[in-house]
């Protein structure tokens, strides 16, 4: 009896185990669907900012895009995609390539729906660094009109009409300004004229003609070649692949300009750009009296001064005619030429280039991001600028050969803080001794991630940092899940990108803790959710005698 009752209980415990006799739950569980993205491997990668030229800040209205040159097949964007035209619209795009010795692109954008010009800059090996770095396209907007003009340390001026009836006999010239030129004296912007003839006829691209029913509009803009902010303007750059009057094309040289000027036309019915005609049209820049040519030889009166114009299809400077210089007053002379296009214009010589030394004999424990701005000299204008400029030794490929300079250098906030004396040959090398700063230096770490919008399934996200001080100047960048930045700023901007999706987050230097550790997360990945499971269930009952 003892033996049954035991077996009993032992079968009535295996039923019961075996019919659920008890209940199981789990919680449920999520998981990302979306990759990480895979990091650009391209030697060459480009922070492009779009800039108002008349406050430097960068331009959040949407831009139109278009990337052209030879090299243009080169170019991905921060996703590693081929891109030939783009939409900007907040002001910063990412691109990358591998480039070869005489390869270039260009970059070219605007809008003119709402108001921006076009402008653009061209990219190549020879004045590109390995890794990241920041290029800047200033661009005109018509609707600044009466602000620029007003804005006496901005070397630009401005026309712009929107109710213009006809072409036929068309005349107008951008307004006179005064402003401060490189050595802080007072000059002459200068003017821009156009002047169609009557009866003249506009075409498009094919050659038709374009009825006009509803009028013109009109923009023409003047840049001066003396002050600073109108030469960075300079759409192309100073050190561009060109067409020469030969037709051949030639990418080692330099531009020394006396000038500088946009022409637009739009047909009021269609917004069509208007490019071309069926006759000459005459269009004129002023030239500043004491410009020279590539020998050093102050030009007069009856000498010539090469006009160029710029494609912006494929982003190169061709060569037009050589202007013949008249007298004007008692500041400019004026360069008139004939044409039957329009485009931007520019007076410039292209000279050989040597590579130039700069040595700014910084102490090696200052790391601070400077900048560095050359100028040429009167007579002899050009510029450039380096951001992000940390090491001491500059090397500076296509320099202008036995062209002078003025070379400023700027911290992080801006602030002049060494400067050449007088005008040097950095053909020939050159020093500068960079101060050093009594400012306290942050280090300032930013950590990327991106997770679920939980939070769960937090992981790196590969992005793109950007610093600036409060004028909108570069402080240094990474393409990273985490950098740090060394900076005397106290105010200013840190932009973090994520290259996945270009999500945008914006950090405050104000804001940043004490410890200088700021983190930032992107909670936008796709994920899934697998629900909870479980259940509940009754065992059986036995009995034995």
């Amino acid at each position: 009896m003892r033996t049954q009752l035991l077996l009993t209980a032992s079968i009535v415990a295996l039923m019961t185990a075996g019919c659920g006799g008890g209940s199981k739950s789990s919680t449920p569980t999520e998981r990302a669907t979306t990759n990480p993205v895979k990091k650009l491997t391209q030697a060459y990668q480009y922070q492009v900012i779009f800039k108002n030229v008349l406050d430097g800040s960068p331009i959040t209205d949407k831009l139109n895009v278009e990337i052209n040159g030879a090299a243009a097949n080169k170019v991905v964007d921060g996703l590693g995609k081929k891109i030939a035209k783009t939409e900007v619209t907040n002001g910063m795009l990412t691109l990358a390539a591998d480039l070869n010795d005489s390869d270039m692109f260009s970059i070219v954008a605007g809008n003119r729906t709402l108001g921006w010009q076009e402008s653009g800059i061209q990219v190549k090996e020879s004045t590109s660094k390995a890794g990241i770095q920041v290029l800047e396209i200033l661009l005109v907007n018509t609707k600044n009109t009466a602000a620029i003009n007003d804005k006496a340390d901005l070397g630009v001026a401005i026309i712009s009409e929107n109710n213009i009836a006809s072409l036929s006999g068309l005349t107008r010239a951008t307004p006179t300004k005064t402003t401060k030129n490189a050595e802080g004296n007072s000059v002459s912007v200068g003017t821009a004229t156009i002047a169609l003839p009557e009866g003249i006829k506009a075409l498009d691209a094919s050659g038709k003609e374009i009825n006009i029913t509803q009028g013109v509009s009109l923009t023409a803009i003047k840049f001066s070649n003396d002050e600073a902010s109108a030469l960075a303007a300079f759409p192309g750059g100073f050190t561009p692949t060109v067409t020469q009057a030969n037709g051949t094309t030639a990418n080692t040289g330099a531009f020394i300009t006396g000038g500088f000027a946009q022409f637009n036309l739009t047909d009021n019915a269609t917004g069509q750009a208007i490019k071309k005609f069926d006759e000459d049209i005459e269009l004129g820049i002023d030239l500043p009296k004491g410009s020279k040519d590539p020998s050093g030889k102050v030009l007069v009166a009856g000498d010539k001064y090469d006009v160029w114009s710029f494609n912006e299809s494929n982003g190169t400077w061709v060569f037009e005619t050589s202007g013949t210089i008249e007298e004007k007053d008692a500041n400019n002379f004026t360069v008139k030429f004939k044409t039957n296009h329009l485009s931007y214009w520019n007076l410039d010589f292209y000279v050989d280039t040597c590579t130039a030394t700069l040595n700014l004999n910084r102490s090696a424990s200052d790391t601070r991001p400077l900048t560095v701005t050359l100028i040429g000299e009167v007579g002899e204008r050009f510029s450039r600028d380096f951001w992000d400029v940390t090491d001491s030794t500059q090397t500076i490929f296509n320099y202008p050969s036995n062209t002078r300079v003025h070379a400023q250098v700027r911290d992080e906030d801006g602030s002049l803080i060494v400067q050449t004396t007088s005008p040097v040959n950095l053909c020939s090398g050159a020093n500068l001794t960079v101060p050093v700063s009594t400012k306290p230096i942050r280090n300032i770490t930013v950590n990327v991630t991106e997770s679920c919008p939980s939070g769960s399934n937090s992981r790196p996200a590969l992005s793109f940092m950007d610093a600036y001080n409060q004028s909108w100047t570069y402080l240094g960048g990474a393409y990273a899940t985490t950098t740090t930045f060394n900076t005397s700023s106290t105010s200013g901007y840190i932009y973090v990108y994520n290259a996945r999706n270009w999500a945008e987050k914006l950090i405050r230097l104000e804001d940043v803790p004490a410890n200088g550790i700021v983190n930032v997360n992107f909670n936008d990945l796709q994920c899934t959710t697998t629900p909870a499971t479980g259940g509940t269930g009754t065992g059986g009952t036995g009995s034995g005698s």
